[in-house]
């Protein structure tokens, strides 16, 4: 993975961190001109290494390397997984916005054909002391899914980072005398630094495959994420990562598992000090009298409509404390 990352970055530099990271026993962080692109773990119990690159590595790739061939090297050299995948276009005179993107929420742009509902939509719209937005975002759909999508204002983001004397002279375009937003970037001419926009999909191999080729036709999985990405690239073919066919009894393990790794000692500590069951069940379920999105969609709770508190009786649990007979 060093060999492949210098082979596209050569002047990127690996730095031993000398400990672990999210299961993998040791990390390097990826640096580049004093700034970290990346990370490359080892050590996890399947014993195959990880490689994530931010999209700046990405870009310094882009200057000088076509995707292809980065793909092909994948591809040839490495038993590989792609796990997540971010694609952006991003849009610099107006023609896409934050209240164009909530305008084809409302009319179902974000929602496929076979879907039985809108994705979740949560937008994010902060105020400075004038009343005035300074940066909004939306987020549509489940962070812990398959496919996340996030709008927003990037020039908002990137004019905030500004030094406070240097924010009136890129209001209106991206460079201005000796000073560039990024020495990579080369935003159209006449392109206005607040006017900025980008359009985000993230896609993640939970419940599909990344093939490969996502790499190389950016626009058309782009444009296959939601029909609104479609409209904003007419010119694109759409296309999705397969879906993995859906196994309930699987699903489930997962989720218990997952529920158990992040939670099960906090509850055996509550369980421990005399707490009890059925109150420990009721603070997790506080806020939460509804059915996991991701457990309908494998196949869970078909023959059940709704499901709300009154319908669970207590009465009728039966708990036997640890070490009792």
């Amino acid at each position: 993975f060093q060999k492949f990352v210098n082979r596209f970055i050569p002047e990127a530099s690996f730095f031993n961190q000398q400990k672990g990271w999210q299961g993998y026993k040791s990390h390097y962080v990826i640096n580049l001109y004093g700034q970290n692109i990346g990370i490359l773990a080892y050590g996890n119990q399947q014993n195959k290494p990880y490689l994530s690159l931010t999209g700046k590595a990405c870009l310094e790739i882009e200057q000088s390397h076509d995707w292809g061939t980065v793909a092909r090297v994948i591809a040839i050299f490495f038993d590989y997984k792609l796990s997540r995948v971010d694609l952006k276009l991003d849009f610099f005179f107006k023609e896409v916005g934050h209240e164009y993107l909530k305008n084809a929420y409302k009319e179902g742009k974000f929602k496929l054909t076979k879907a039985r509902q809108n994705p979740k939509f949560d937008p994010r719209e902060p105020q400075n002391g004038m009343g005035e937005y300074v940066g909004r975002t939306l987020y549509i759909g489940s962070r812990e899914g398959g496919k996340f999508f996030r709008g927003y204002e990037k020039g908002h983001e990137q004019f905030g980072k500004l030094p406070e004397l240097a924010q009136e002279q890129f209001k209106h375009s991206f460079r201005t005398g000796n000073i560039k937003i990024d020495e990579k970037f080369n935003a159209p001419e006449g392109a206005s630094l607040i006017d900025w926009y980008r359009m985000e999909v993230e896609y993640k191999a939970i419940d599909r495959t990344l093939p490969i080729t996502i790499l190389i036709e950016r626009d058309n999985y782009f444009a296959g994420s939601y029909p609104i990405c479609a409209e904003v690239l007419p010119m694109a073919n759409p296309l999705r990562p397969k879906t993995l066919p859906n196994n309930l009894d699987i699903e489930e393990a997962l989720m218990f598992k997952h529920m158990g790794d992040q939670y099960g000692n906090f509850l055996y500590s509550m369980l421990s000090k005399g707490m009890n069951p059925i109150e420990a069940v009721n603070k997790i379920l506080e806020g939460h009298w509804q059915h996991s999105q991701r457990y309908l969609k494998a196949g869970g709770c078909k023959d059940i409509e709704y499901l709300d508190k009154e319908k669970i009786n207590p009465a009728n649990w039966i708990y036997t404390p640890p070490g009792a007979k």
